[in-house]
């Protein structure tokens, strides 16, 4: 059974993409961050910045595979999509 929460690591990582990428976004962090299930078009707006990071600071250039930080994003938008009202469509 997938927790209802993000873990703290969730959490901070998703906090670092969300300043680096659109402030804006803060207000949805949080409430995914404290439970709340979040609408189809609130989780796909942090997915699509989650994504914008995995794709500038999670693929290595030099082979073109995803590093470490990349499994992580891509987990994270996995995660994201698991605790929103996506899980249900």
């Amino acid at each position: 059974m997938t927790a209802l929460r993000l873990t703290p690591e969730e959490r901070e990582l998703l906090n670092q993409v969300v300043a680096g990428r659109d402030v804006a976004l803060r207000s949805l962090a949080q409430a995914v961050a404290a439970g709340r299930i979040l609408t189809i078009p609130e989780a796909n707006a942090l997915r699509d910045a989650i994504g914008d990071e995995l794709a500038e600071s999670g693929v290595d250039a030099d082979v073109g595979a995803v590093n470490e930080r990349g499994r992580r994003l891509d987990a994270l938008i996995d995660r994201i999509g698991a605790l929103s009202a996506l899980r249900d469509a």
